[in-house]
């Protein structure tokens, strides 16, 4: 009760000054000090003791003095002077009235309590004071002094766990922040710039008062990941937490079964085959794995993983390998007739995992097959490009099983497309022709030459009069060629519908065909000529290897 007392004393000295026209007496003068006097201040009990002071009752000041100052024994538990003492700190209070709003705020009931209040400027109301303290009076504690826990760790997902915070004003709001980029999460303004990313860089999640957990899902497998939580209170008070970094695995190695690897049917030919196998089963997504096809004429070099990369390491020049590959088949050329390849493939994911299937063989044809397109077709037929898909639809559609995968029309065109110019034109790098081996027909039981030169010489043959080894119906006497004599197998001497591309009559254009019998001693791709816009009893001769 110290201010109030030193607050009545000044008052009742200057009254005792000034009051009444004239200066205070020497008596007065002591009347005064006697009040403030040590034994005086120790025997009051209460503010209330105030009210039966001697004071001259007759100065108006006075009296409404005491009465403003009754009124502060309302502060609950302040019953002494000297816990009222401090609070002659608050600059600007200096009545009763100033004062007694202050009794409003909740939880200060003693002169201690209220001392923090003395760096109010210019005093004031309680509604001020509660805001402009808030955050000192009810700081943010984060729990477990701010560490995060995880758990459920996944390729692809973790949990992150935490204990929730105390102080501050409710409610409390959480949000998780994470990234692969540990400065990301380092700061409250760092965390300010992290935003929601797809494929998952980073990202945040907003957790509502309650929450402790937060699953982190659709992230990348063995990565770090570094996160972080931020409490904020109503108040908009933040607290960062301690963060940590938390690493997907990795997924397990892919699996192939046994018996994976095969050859479609009619997907061997004599210098290519085309090889299919079953997809590997993925330990991550099936989109981050790539084959590589291994193939050699030495069965060890691909029998098993240890063998595979030492002939990898030592460069050996007998392994050929098709790599990187997305697909599950490879069409492997420029492969050398009648010859037995071992073949393997592996399979790697992103993440350095590779594993070798069980290898298999295959040994390469030893033979061109010969075949008729059986329709009837004018001198139009497309050019060379054109007849080629006359050929590959019948072989598709007719003869699929055939063990061949390139397929051409049996057709001179210009000097540098000719018969004779097969086994340059489609040499090595697109297709290997292999004019060394016998031609066949399509039936498999029929050879009608032993070679591409002898073929195209050949004159009178009752085997190539079997037409069913040619697939041919018994409507068709004729085949377009292109070619007229004396040059057969060389430049020169074309007659080929100007490259095949016309069929008009009026044109006089010709050409030359040939004939399935009564060759008249012409080698068979030649016995004359006819006039473009023929088509009735004439097709075409496709070969296939």
């Amino acid at each position: 009760m110290n201010f109030l007392y030193l607050y009545f004393v000044g008052m009742f000295f200057v009254i005792g000054c000034f009051g009444g026209g004239g200066g205070n007496s020497a008596s007065e003068k002591k009347s005064a000090a006697s009040i403030l006097s040590p034994a005086r201040v120790d025997t009051i009990g209460s503010v209330s003791t105030f009210s039966s002071i001697e004071v001259n009752t007759e100065a108006k000041p006075q009296t409404s003095l005491a009465a403003e100052m009754k009124s502060l024994s309302t502060l609950e538990g302040v019953t002494t002077a000297a816990e009222m003492e401090p609070l002659i700190l608050l600059e600007g209070v200096t009545t009763a009235a100033e004062m007694e709003p202050l009794i409003l705020l909740e939880g200060v009931t003693t002169a201690a309590k209220m001392e923090p209040l003395a760096l109010m400027e210019g005093g004031a109301a309680a509604s001020k004071t509660f805001t402009d303290t808030q955050t000192s009076w009810l700081p943010l504690v984060l729990g477990n002094e701010g560490i995060l826990s995880s758990s459920e760790l996944a390729t692809t997902h973790f949990t992150v766990s935490w204990m929730e915070a105390s102080g501050g004003e409710s409610p409390l709001q959480y949000t998780v922040y994470y990234s692969t980029a540990q400065r990301d999460v380092a700061s409250l303004a760092a965390v300010g710039g992290i935003q929601n990313t797809t494929p998952a860089a980073q990202g945040f999640f907003v957790i509502p008062d309650g929450g402790t957990s937060q699953v982190i899902s659709s992230l990348a497998p063995s990565t770090n990941y570094y996160v972080n939580l931020v409490v904020t209170d109503s108040l908009g008070q933040k607290s960062l937490y301690a963060g940590g970094m938390v690493s997907t695995p990795a997924p397990a190695p892919p699996t192939v079964s046994s018996g994976a690897l095969s050859i479609p049917a009619g997907k061997l030919g004599a210098t290519s085959l085309v090889l299919s196998w079953t997809p590997a089963t993925p330990g991550a997504p099936s989109d981050t794995l790539s084959y590589s096809v291994y193939y050699t004429t030495a069965a060890k070099v691909v029998d098993n993983m240890d063998d595979l990369s030492a002939n990898i390491s030592n460069t050996n020049a007998a392994l050929f390998v098709l790599s990187n590959l997305k697909t599950t088949t490879a069409t492997i050329t420029d492969l050398i007739p009648n010859t037995t390849y071992y073949l393997n493939v592996t399979a790697t994911d992103l993440f350095g995992h590779v594993v070798l299937y069980t290898m298999t063989s295959a040994v390469t044809t030893d033979r061109i097959y010969l075949f008729a397109s059986n329709a009837a077709i004018s001198g139009r037929l497309g050019g060379r490009l054109g007849a080629d898909s006359i050929c590959r639809t019948k072989k598709s559609g007719s003869y699929d099983s055939l063990p061949c995968n390139y397929i051409h029309a049996f057709l001179s065109v210009d000097q540098n497309d000719y018969l004779g110019n097969f086994p340059t034109m489609y040499g090595v790098g697109n297709g290997s022709f292999p004019a060394s081996v016998p031609i066949w027909g399509v039936n498999g039981s029929v050879a009608f030459a032993s070679s591409w030169s002898s073929l195209l010489n050949l004159q009178q043959s009752a085997n190539f009069d079997n037409r069913a080894a040619l697939g041919l119906g018994s409507n068709f006497n004729q085949y377009w060629t292109g070619r007229s004599p004396p040059s057969l197998n060389n430049s020169g001497g074309y007659n080929s519908c100007r490259g095949w591309m016309t069929d008009d009559i009026s044109s006089g254009d010709n050409g030359g065909v040939g004939l399935y019998s009564n060759r008249n001693g012409f080698p068979f791709q030649y016995a004359g000529i006819i006039n473009c816009s023929a088509s009735t009893q004439v097709d075409i001769l496709c070969v296939c290897w």
